[in-house]
């Protein structure tokens, strides 16, 4: 499902108006950010581009966003000025290739789609690979497959699954409007694990900031930083 002309567009618009997209996750994200003004950023899996966008406003050198979907690259480069200074490819994480080190690697519910213990690996090597030394990984991992299946919150998706989920397992999420993506299951502990053994240091893991202006009912904020649907996680390269 993400490979449609749909969802993508609907996706694009959920990241920029959404008060859970912008208030919250919009905003733990840049609260977590080190400085990249005139830094080099690579987005992986940057679905419409949201971000890769973002790192442009706050003065990045150079953006690259990469994903899978043609769909979600079609509408990222739809949404994206001529004059931002971003260049996007259609290729699998995994796959993506760059001589030159970039700054910061930033990566949006990519750990979320690896179907393997192999696969998350292979996410963890090439993030590794492409980060200069010294430089930043920040990361957000989908937690819905931590909440009941079944559950409504107030970002807008819940996730459907039967049973107990184990590492590795896949379980759907349906996002505003009954658009569906599968998702797979992994703790912070195995992806923290896959981290380290790719050769990062200094991991650390976020939960969402409060951000004390928000237009979120505060009923709904409270239910979000009491069972966070997403958590950031950083580490360095030394």
């Amino acid at each position: 499902m993400f490979n449609t002309n749909v969802f993508a567009e609907a996706y694009a618009q959920d990241k920029d108006h959404h008060p859970f997209r912008t208030d919250m996750e919009r905003y733990s994200i840049v609260s977590w950010l080190e400085p990249i003004e005139d830094k080099r950023v690579l987005d992986l899996a940057c679905g419409a581009g949201n971000y890769s966008r973002m790192f442009c406003r706050l003065g990045a050198r150079k953006v690259t966003g990469v994903d899978s979907s043609q769909a979600m690259i079609a509408s990222a480069i739809s949404h994206t000025p001529e004059i931002m200074p971003v260049t996007y490819h259609t290729l699998a994480a995994e796959d993506y290739g760059s001589a030159i080190p970039y700054d910061l690697v930033f990566h949006a519910y990519l750990f979320n789609c690896a179907s393997s213990p192999q696969k998350l690996n292979d996410f963890c090597r090439v993030i590794f690979q492409h980060l200069a030394v010294g430089g930043q990984m920040l990361g957000i991992m989908g937690m819905l497959g931590h909440y009941p299946s079944g559950r409504r919150n107030p970002s807008g998706c819940y996730a459907a699954y039967q049973g107990e989920l184990s590492e590795g397992d896949a379980y759907t999420i349906f996002f505003p409007g009954q658009q569906e993506a599968v998702n797979h299951y992994w703790t912070r502990s195995t992806c923290h694990s896959a981290l380290l053994e790719a050769g990062f240091s200094g991991v650390r893991w976020y939960f969402p900031v409060d951000n004390r202006s928000h237009q979120m009912p505060v009923d709904d904020w409270i239910e979000l930083e009491e069972n966070p649907v997403f958590i950031g996680i950083s580490a360095t390269r030394t």
